[in-house]
């Protein structure tokens, strides 16, 4: 099944997933799980504000501070991509043994995590 009727990005589908564990959290929280900043994370939200995915609201008084929320379908997604994404999972993976994945996703993981290590010693 394609995603390209749905309208929604990959950038997209990273905010959704965050939203969809912790809804309302701040922009500045978003913005670090999906690795973005400034002008482009501004960007995606502009898209997925306009797509009618999320909305914005201030945090208190703190004008520098806003929050996302998803809307109603933001949150139909839910029922959606997951299901998308577990096929090409499978479609990609077709013809690997159980043991090549696990070494795939092992390899994988490595390099997250030596590429976090290295944005924690950037600091």
């Amino acid at each position: 099944e394609c995603v390209a009727h749905l309208n929604v990005t990959s950038s997209h589908t990273l905010v959704l997933c965050k939203l969809w564990q912790e809804d309302g959290i701040p922009v500045s929280e978003v913005g670090q799980y999906v690795e973005q900043v400034g002008g482009s994370l501004t960007g995606v939200l502009e898209r997925m504000e306009e797509r009618a995915l999320i909305f914005r609201t201030q945090c208190g008084k703190d004008k520098r501070c806003s929050r996302i929320w998803l809307t109603e379908e933001g949150w139909n997604l839910m029922e959606v991509l997951p299901a998308i994404s577990r096929s090409v999972l499978q479609s990609v993976s077709e013809g690997l043994t159980q043991r090549q994945i696990d070494f795939f996703k092992n390899c994988l993981n490595r390099m997250l995590n030596r590429e976090n290590l290295a944005h924690l010693n950037e600091s």
